[in-house]
This record gives C-alpha cells, structure tokens and sequence, in this order.
C-alpha cells in the first residue's frame, strides 16, 4: 500500500509540473484564458498533494503510537472493513419491499 501512495504522489507531482509548464506557455503565448483554467487545476493537485502528505504524517504518528503500545504489552487488534454490510443495508430495503406487511400498506394506499 506504500509503494502505491508514493506512485500516486509521483503521478501527481508529474501532473503539477506539466500543468505548471503549461500555465508558462499560456501566458508567453498571451492566452490568459487557458493561464487561469491551468492555474485552476494546479491549485487542485498542490491541495491534492498537501492532503496526501497530511495523511501519511497522520499515519505515521498513528503506527508509532501503536509501536509504543505493543512495546508496552498492549494487544491491539484492527478490525477489518466490512463491506457486506453496506451491501446488506441495500438489500434490506429490497426485502422490506418484498414482505406481505408492505404489500398491505400499498394495497391500503391505493385505495385511498
């Protein structure tokens, strides 16, 4: 997961520097237009790569914390994204749908 982050900051820092040329040649080339829209989008990567780094500064004092804990003998235990139950909580809806409750309540509905 590392290596991937530090990519995504590579391809950023690319970006950043390509938008950064290209907000050099709009302006030699006197389209201001194009110079404002680049600018744009530079500020958008710079806020991007700040983000990134906040976040694996954040993350660093999270695992040194957790060193610290496991040097002292406490057990820590993550718990692991459970993505059934967002995929349950849409299915729940369906099943309500599906039960003779609601089936009584629209049929009441649209009678009145």
């Amino acid at each position: 997961m590392e290596a991937k982050n530090i990519e995504n900051d590579g391809v950023l820092k690319k970006n950043a520097l390509k938008t950064a040329f290209y907000i050099y040649d709009a302006i030699q080339s006197e389209d201001y237009e194009s110079a404002n829209l680049e600018m744009i989008e530079l500020k958008l990567l710079i806020k991007r790569l700040e983000d990134k780094k906040a976040k694996r500064e954040r993350l660093q004092i999270l695992s040194d914390v957790v060193k610290e804990m496991k040097a002292r003998g406490i057990k820590i235990d993550f718990a692991i994204r459970a993505s059934f139950l967002k995929n349950d909580a849409k299915n729940a809806v369906e099943k309500y749908h599906n039960t003779a409750f609601f089936r009584e309540i629209d049929k009441k509905r649209q009678q009145a």
